[in-house]
């Protein structure tokens, strides 16, 4: 549901919703650090210099994702939101493929050669490349291979990241500021909350996402993945009352016949219940 939590900052240019959510993403993750004392585990994985190379790039990665995000959603584009997260979980396939050298099992290939149909199939039709869904896809799917390299946890992976990204997000809202351009301080107090409130709404899934990758069932947490672009794409077409012309169509059953097949392939072959969740968590992460 958080694209109604953006939805109501629509009246705030997306480059400035970004910053202020890249900067009080690392505000919130400073307390959230202070308070679990874990500034020594921080300073001891930040001394490896490939560490702090792989975290920059999933901080450009991650600032870049999010950007797009909000520019879908500030723009009436939630279907192309809702398609590439449909998309993302068989670009994780291919990239396993390609990078890590995984190999494909045969309906897992007939499930991306599906979404790819569909996607080929609105450029066709709708003559628009869907670079917003394929975008936000990739650039997650990039930054999901890059984490699973990383020697670092979750929050202090996420911790370096923020701070990278909030430098950049800080000088362009204080350069605003100086300009006068600026939101904050100038629009109504809701807005502020709403801006102030993009840390807690940024940081609080993805803890609840990585709890969740080690007490759920691998194959469960998949399919609950779904969730997410399903409600993005009831939200697009019944309350934001976006067009679903016969293109969105066409190319929403194809990549839904590509999510069914991935799918069921991923549940038919997965470990018997006897599998440590040790196991399972090793392949979540």
């Amino acid at each position: 549901f958080l694209p109604l939590y953006w939805k109501a900052l629509d009246h705030i240019p997306p480059l400035q919703v970004l910053c202020h959510r890249v900067v009080w993403t690392f505000i919130f993750m400073v307390l959230l650090i202070a308070v679990q004392k874990r500034w020594a585990a921080v300073r001891q994985t930040l001394h490896s210099k490939k560490t702090i190379l792989t975290l920059s790039l999933t901080a450009g990665l991650l600032g870049s994702n999010w950007f797009i995000y909000i520019l879908a959603l500030n723009t009436d584009r939630v279907l192309d939101a809702s398609m590439g997260y449909y998309i993302n979980p068989l670009i994780y396939m291919l990239m396993g493929v390609i990078f890590l050298k995984e190999k494909l099992k045969f309906w897992q290939g007939v499930a991306a050669v599906l979404a790819l149909a569909g996607v080929l199939s609105l450029l066709v039709q709708y003559g628009r490349f869907p670079w917003i869904s394929l975008a936000l896809a990739c650039t997650f799917g990039l930054y999901g291979l890059l984490k699973k390299t990383v020697r670092a946890d979750a929050v202090t992976g996420l911790f370096y990241e923020a701070a990278v990204c909030s430098v950049f997000a800080l000088i362009y809202l204080v350069v605003l500021a100086f300009r006068g351009q600026g939101a904050f301080g100038t629009v109504d107090v809701r807005s502020h909350l709403l801006l102030i409130g993009c840390g807690v709404i940024s940081i609080l899934p993805l803890l609840l996402f990585i709890t969740g990758t080690r007490i759920i069932p691998l194959f469960m947490l998949g399919f609950l993945q779904y969730l997410t672009p399903t409600l993005f794409f009831l939200l697009g077409v019944f309350v934001f009352k976006e067009p679903f012309i016969d293109a969105y169509l066409l190319a929403f059953v194809l990549i839904w016949a590509g999510v069914i097949v991935y799918s069921i392939s991923t549940g038919l072959q997965r470990k018997p219940a006897g599998t440590t969740s040790q196991s399972a968590t090793k392949r979540a992460n």
